[in-house]
């Protein structure tokens, strides 16, 4: 069991571009039924940073954060609360991980802080299922995007079922890909 396990730590750290880091602007859709409850249908949020790690050739797991520091912006951004989200998700991708698109379906769950809208404001926890990617523009940088639907209990009393959309950059760190190239190198 040792030999399997160092087997398998050698592999990954001799590979290049284990990691990557993004900052992504995120926005949440609630359904028009579950908008009286939480006080607002729609909510803007950045930055969501997450971190991201390859587990095989087709796994690779993501660990984000979603907040809010823009606060309201007059006729952009009016969030009646802040959301506040930690997730955790397993990411399976059909391709290869270090191919320059990179489409990935995936679960996981995440701690969701309670609307304040709500006078419980009680934090909720959600099961999640995602479907997203991305498109390495250089060996080392590219665009990410990623739509979360995140089931929450109907007895949480803050937070419902809702979508999440992300849009944003990531940045893969290593020595880079033998196999990676710029886009318009393809």
């Amino acid at each position: 069991m040792v030999v399997f396990f160092s087997q398998t730590i050698i592999a990954q750290s001799s590979r290049g571009d284990k990691y990557s880091f993004g900052v992504s602007l995120s926005s949440v859709l609630f359904s028009k039924e579950d908008a009286p409850k939480i006080g607002q249908r729609y909510n803007a949020q950045f930055p969501r940073f997450n971190f991201s790690g390859v587990l095989s050739d087709k796994f690779s797991f993501d660990l984000g954060l979603t907040f809010n520091v823009l606060g309201n912006i007059e006729g952009v951004i009016n969030n009646k609360f802040e959301y506040t989200s930690l997730d955790a998700a397993i990411r399976y991708n059909p391709f290869r991980n270090d191919a320059m698109i990179v489409p990935y379906v995936g679960v996981g769950a995440s701690y969701i802080g309670g609307a304040s809208t709500v006078s419980a404001g009680d934090n909720a926890l959600s099961v999640n299922v995602l479907a997203g990617g991305a498109i390495w523009i250089t060996s080392k940088f590219g665009l990410i995007g990623q739509l979360t639907y995140k089931f929450v209990s109907e007895d949480a009393n803050s937070m419902a079922s809702h979508f999440q959309t992300t849009a944003g950059i990531a940045y893969r760190f290593g020595s880079g890909s033998e196999s990676r190239k710029r886009l318009w190198d393809r």
